[in-house]
């Protein structure tokens, strides 16, 4: 039994280095062997045609000591194909030309053909010029970071790619500005991680690619200062405390997992909660501050509350506590 494990390999139509116009015919012959199912033409990467398209056309025949018209015959290929790639961008495209067929194990196998070509003859069009990127701090503690990049000077870009130590973490055809020789782009970087990060701007086109210098940012842990707990109360219709407590969040910092609310002078807990939920990000009361991180709230009624309270918000082992907030009755209301 014969296992097929890939199409025969065609002979292909040659392929310049250059082309004058804006158009490319692709053309193929397969002499013997199996048929091919479908094929596909890829541009830098991109699915021009894919289909069962075929044809067949005469190939030059071998040499031989018989000539003459009563000798003449066209020899014709078994299967071709034929596509014409239109509409084609100046600069340098890799072409890849696939032809494929089903094995006996049901798989679609398929040979390759690379070539490369230039529309236009201008090389150095596919290379975009080298973005810079604006200063950035060398030291954060998680904080937002943004970033911004400018080109004064080459070919623009089509697209343009943020690397983090190599690994791309965003890409986007959209810029800031875009006009003759200059362009410019931006993205925020929300909670980034405990860590160094070489960041690179790297500005492309369809086939080639420009990088930044790279710019190093430490992201490390907050200062020793510990984040405070910041603890209000209001009294209610129903003669009931509403005791609202929150805690920024800070970077390097564990998510606490449980809260409870104190007497300071007994040392004793009014209530205990587990888990924390963290607050939405929106704007706090004063409307000119937009506040991340944790929060909790509880009803404590007048009758049982204490002259004062704090409330304690833990993550295993190590504990905040909030300033004690006096409970009295000229505490004002919805404060």
């Amino acid at each position: 039994m014969v296992t097929i494990d890939r199409p025969n390999v065609p002979s292909f139509d040659a392929i310049p280095p250059t082309l004058p116009g804006d158009s490319l015919e692709i053309g193929w012959d397969l002499n013997y062997g199996l048929p091919v199912t479908d094929w596909e033409v890829w541009d830098n990467g991109q699915l021009r045609y894919r289909g069962r398209q075929f044809t067949v056309r005469p190939i030059a025949p071998p040499p031989s000591a018989l000539e003459g018209p009563a000798f003449s015959a066209a020899v014709m290929s078994m299967q071709s194909g034929q596509y014409q790639l239109r509409a084609l961008s100046p600069g340098r495209h890799e072409l890849d030309i696939n032809l494929c067929i089903v094995s006996d194990r049901s798989e679609r196998l398929c040979v390759k053909h690379e070539a490369v070509t230039w529309v236009g003859g201008q090389q150095d069009v596919a290379t975009p010029g080298k973005p810079q990127v604006d200063w950035l701090p060398s030291v954060i503690t998680g904080e937002p970071l943004e970033l911004r990049w400018n080109l004064w000077w080459g070919g623009l870009g089509q697209y343009w790619r943020l690397l983090d130590n190599d690994r791309a973490i965003f890409e986007s055809r959209k810029f800031a500005a875009s006009d003759r020789a200059i362009q410019a782009g931006s993205v925020r970087i929300d909670s980034p991680s405990l860590n160094a990060h070489s960041l690179r701007v790297e500005l492309c086109n369809a086939i080639s690619c420009s990088q930044s210098a790279p710019t190093v940012v430490n992201v490390v842990a907050a200062a020793a200062q510990a984040p405070a707990v910041t603890l209000h109360a209001s009294m209610t219709a129903q003669s009931e405390w509403l005791i609202r407590w929150r805690l920024p969040h800070v970077a390097g910092t564990s998510p606490p997992d449980r809260w409870r609310l104190r007497n300071p002078a007994s040392g004793q807990a009014l209530l205990e909660k587990q888990g924390v939920s963290q607050c939405p990000a929106v704007s706090s009361d004063d409307q000119a501050e937009v506040f991340s991180g944790y929060c909790g709230s509880a009803l404590l009624p007048l009758s049982n509350a204490p002259l004062s309270a704090t409330v304690q918000v833990c993550a295993g082992a190590q504990c905040l506590e909030s300033a004690a907030l006096v409970l009295h009755a000229s505490t004002s209301k919805g404060r």
